[in-house]
């Protein structure tokens, strides 16, 4: 049985950090667009915490998707052409095989 993955081009986790210290808060991680606006940095604009990394194919069927992400989202594709925003989000990448973020990208193009 195929289960629909919500939000499939929110590909990427990162662990949940305490805002100040930057330790991990053991929160259950969710899944972000690469270029989450959201996710704690110190004052020279590096990341809190461990760096995000590719959702496994069960993190995406299990791990909720960021409400911010998910909202920024919906409000891409309802704001533009609707199958360019959605084929964007949910392309496949032709090195690695995994679904490109939200900006087209992905992690094995660095």
């Amino acid at each position: 049985m195929t289960t629909e993955i919500e939000f499939p081009g929110l590909v990427w986790v990162k662990d949940p950090v305490n805002a100040t210290t930057g330790d991990l808060t053991g929160e259950r991680p969710r899944r972000h667009h690469e270029d989450c606006w959201h996710w704690y940095r110190d004052e020279r604009g590096g990341l809190l915490g461990p760096q995000p990394y590719p959702a496994s194919d069960e993190q995406m069927r299990e791990l909720p998707h960021c409400k911010t992400c998910a909202a920024d989202f919906t409000e891409r594709t309802m704001s533009t052409n609707v199958g360019a925003v959605a084929s964007s989000h949910t392309g496949t990448c032709e090195t690695c095989g995994m679904t490109r973020s939200s900006s087209g990208s992905c992690y094995c193009d660095e």
